[in-house]
């Protein structure tokens, strides 16, 4: 059979999977026959459904794809070396789908033995297990879930062992294997055996951070005096001596288990009601006990004691990663360079020119949500009002008492329903929103100096009684975690999306200050992306600006249907030279901001760019293409 996606440029033949270029289109067939060739089939699969959702990545990134199902091949095979393999490709480039077209092919493959291969896939989830579930046509006896939501779980095969797909979370894979090898987990098995496929969704660490700060100690000596005095006095002395230490030290702590014969549970028993950060606190003592620990400072939280757990089981590998982030994260580098046992596989470039950003100037955390909240929400809801008509994806900061964006915006709106939140926590967790072309983060995600070493430390393997954990790593795995939480919010609108290796036009809005360093970072984050000021309290702009804006109102007031050329307003305000009238007046943020606010846009007119007013359809049909102001 040959079919051939439709993207008026090249074709492809599923099978023989020949590259081409092409101007006739024949129509994709929405079933694939199988031949037995696992690869092959599963990549024709995958390319069916990628015609079916309009979705034409590049050859490059085709070829990344393959690489994913080729890894999955050898898994099946057995001849598949024990390490971690990263696939890093941008989101909404097919990793998900390449993985569902693969299960597709296995399940439905004639060769004999493959009825006998299995596969577990771990989400980081619930609501990610329940979309791979309603995606698959897979029949209830074939997959089983485990969770610790027993009615999700009722969902799949109640026989785990005897289901050959599989399908749970990181959590429970943590939870499971806690100082066990992963090859004596029986829950994980399939038919007595370890299954020989196994995908690991999202971000995939070594260990995870310990943490305890001065605070969480605080709260811990008054309930714990009342039922054990002597712990009691021990934690008021650990609260003391760590803000005493300076910052950097090493020391290690005294073993409480064995001191006072008491386990995490002990602990936490003799506390009425723990709230959730007394039991962190207390589980991370628990860990920490007896152990080397490091004292960093974390500003206004003062001194915090820190190190790592190691929490990926032991035999894990070989497994598939798929991890969007993978290309600006540190962790992965670190955890490579130090650890060893990482594959990366090839990745493809995602060019994102067609993405506006604007970035405002001010802090956007917590805190400073806390100080000037009336500021930030009028700014953001008066961009969102000058086009109501569109939607909107705002990330927000979890509401807290005094502190409930979505709510407390929604009353600044005009068209609140064309509005939609996701709190920052749950920014990488849905595709929901592929297509609205406005997203605004809300502030950004600051975790303190602490996390970041112990994040870094957990990465390389390198724990506080190996040794001095380098300033230089410290910074960049800040950088790297700045670079993920905002490729993760940003990519849950359009500009998740591909055409060819471009993405989809999108505008996102940032707020972060200078102090923050994060805009220096968006242009490896996003390659070839244009970046601009956010001013929402408006600036009028003087001169040939106001000049050249007030000529394109003019000119589409009298013709609304019409375009008024780059040309035509150089010429209008007097510039001669075209390279002055892009420097001064084109690429100027109060330009872009004066046509954002009339409803203006540029549209590529033949060979020439134009100013149009914004009629979408129309355009289409006379076959002009948007842009970016």
């Amino acid at each position: 059979m040959n079919a051939y996606i439709s993207d008026k440029t090249f074709a492809i033949t599923l099978q023989g999977v020949e590259v081409c270029n092409r101007t006739s289109i024949q129509e994709l067939t929405p079933s694939v026959s199988t031949t037995g060739n696992l690869l092959e089939d599963a990549y024709s699969r995958l390319l069916v459904s990628f015609h079916q959702f309009g979705h034409k990545p590049s050859q490059e990134m085709l070829r990344a794809l393959k690489s994913v199902l080729k890894t999955l091949d050898h898994m099946v095979r057995g001849i598949c070396p024990d390490n971690i393999f990263l696939s890093s490709l941008d989101p909404g480039v097919g990793k998900t789908q390449t993985v569902i077209s693969f299960i597709e092919a296995l399940r439905n493959s004639p060769v004999e033995w493959h009825k006998h291969v299995s596969m577990m896939v771990c989400v980081s989830r619930l609501e990610d297990i329940e979309k791979l579930v309603t995606t698959h046509e897979l029949n209830t006896d074939e997959f089983a879930i485990l969770t610790s939501d027993k009615g999700l779980n009722s969902q799949g095969c109640p026989d785990q062992q005897n289901a050959r797909f599989l399908f749970t979370t990181h959590k429970m894979v943590e939870t499971r294997t806690e100082g066990r090898h992963f090859d004596d987990i029986r829950e994980f098995h399939y038919m007595g055996d370890r299954r020989q496929v196994l995908v690991w969704d999202e971000a995939m660490l070594p260990g995870s951070t310990l943490t305890v700060n001065r605070d969480d100690i605080a709260s811990l000596i008054k309930p714990l005096r009342k039922s054990n005095p002597r712990l009691g006095d021990e934690m008021e002395a650990l609260f003391n001596s760590l803000g005493d230490d300076e910052n950097g030290a090493r020391r290690q702590l005294p073993d409480f288990a064995t001191q006072f014969g008491l386990s995490v549970e002990d602990m936490s028993s003799v506390i009425c009601n723990p709230t959730s950060d007394q039991e962190r606190a207390l589980r991370s003592l628990e860990l920490l006990s007896g152990r080397w620990i490091t004292v960093r400072n974390d500003g206004r939280s003062g001194n915090t004691m820190l190190d790592f757990e190691e929490t990926l089981p032991r035999g894990i590998a070989p497994a598939l990663v798929l991890d969007a982030s993978a290309r600006v994260r540190q962790t992965y580098r670190l955890w490579e360079n130090k650890r060893g046992g990482v594959v990366r596989l090839p990745s493809a470039t995602k060019d994102y020119y067609d993405l506006g950003l604007r970035v405002w100037d001010t802090g956007g955390g917590k805190q400073s949500f806390r100080r000037k909240k009336e500021k930030l929400l009028k700014g953001i809801s008066e961009t969102i009002n000058l086009r109501p008509g569109e939607k909107w994806l705002v990330v927000h900061h979890k509401a807290e008492p005094g502190l409930d964006i979505p709510a407390e915006l929604k009353r600044l709106l005009t068209r609140p329903d064309n509005v939609s939140f996701i709190n920052w926590g749950s920014h990488d967790a849905t595709n929901d929103f592929a297509n609205v072309e406005n997203v605004i983060l809300a502030g950004t995600l600051f975790y303190p100096t602490s996390y970041h070493e112990s994040l870094g430390r957990a990465s390389a393997g390198l724990s506080s009684e190996a040794g001095d954990f380098p300033g230089d790593w410290r910074e960049e795995i800040e950088k790297g975690e700045h670079k993920h939480v905002i490729l993760q919010a940003a990519c849950r609108g359009s500009v998740r999306r591909c055409i060819g290796d471009q993405c989809a036009p999108c505008n996102v809005y940032i707020i972060a200050s200078r102090k923050s360093g994060i805009r220096p970072l968006l242009r490896e984050i996003f390659p070839h992306c244009s970046i601009s000021d956010w001013k929402p309290v408006a600036v009028q702009p003087k001169g040939k600006i106001a000049e050249a804006l007030e000529f394109i109102s003019e000119q589409l007031d009298m013709d609304p249907d019409g375009y008024v050329t780059f040309k035509e307003v150089q010429d209008a305000i007097g510039i001669p030279d075209r390279s002055n009238f892009r420097k001064n007046v084109r690429e100027h943020p109060l330009f872009a901001e004066g046509l954002e606010r009339k409803g203006v846009k540029v549209a590529k007119v033949g060979r020439r760019r134009a100013f149009v007013n914004k009629q979408p359809e129309l355009f289409d049909l006379l076959g002009h293409s948007w842009d970016a102001p």
